[in-house]
């Protein structure tokens, strides 16, 4: 075999093979799969989702209104609390059987309410995330999907604001525009 082909066998390997350890490492924890950085369903602002324990949690950590308060909470006092760091989504448990995310919450900034709600990818499609809230029974609610943020869009975000604090650093002290 010719160094060109050993080259590509190595080459093809290293990318490859990793890959399949992640694939089969989310194979012996699915519900892992609904770990990471989501689009908010207006694409106003964006959740991590972690997992403490046996339970997953989202906790709002970009919003598109710079210092934005949870105003629309009915508790006065958590209405004065900033909107980025709040949790979004708690308390899920993966139900493997069924293939959900369900017993958890999600809360609404837009009406200040906290509904029960399950969560689910459709048809296999590990980009998009379903969420239903509801009152009582789920039957009686509303599916909201989160869009994945992808790589992409995590790396231009870092550039702007890398490109953002150059900016910044390079204004002269004292100048204030």
């Amino acid at each position: 075999m010719t160094t060109a082909r050993w080259l590509l066998l190595f080459l093809l390997a290293s990318v490859l093979l990793p890959a399949g350890a992640v694939l089969a490492a989310d194979k012996e924890d699915p519900a892992k799969a609904v770990l990471g950085k989501w689009w908010f369903p207006k694409r106003n602002g964006k959740m991590e989702i972690y997992r403490d324990g046996d339970k997953f949690f989202g906790k709002v950590i970009a919003y598109d209104e710079e210092g934005a308060l949870d105003k629309n909470n009915p508790d006065p006092e958590l209405a004065k609390r900033p909107f980025v760091g709040i949790t979004m989504l708690g308390d899920f448990v993966y139900n493997a059987g069924k293939e959900v995310w369900d017993s958890g919450f999600i809360y609404d900034g837009d009406n200040g309410k906290t509904y029960k709600c399950k969560m689910w990818f459709d048809d296999g499609d590990l980009s998009k995330l379903q969420a239903r809230g509801f009152i009582g029974v789920a039957l009686l609610g509303r599916t909201e999907t989160f869009e994945r943020v992808t790589k992409a869009e995590e790396e231009a975000e870092a550039k702007a604001a890398a490109a953002k604090t150059a900016t910044a650093e390079e204004k002269p002290a004292g100048k204030n525009e």
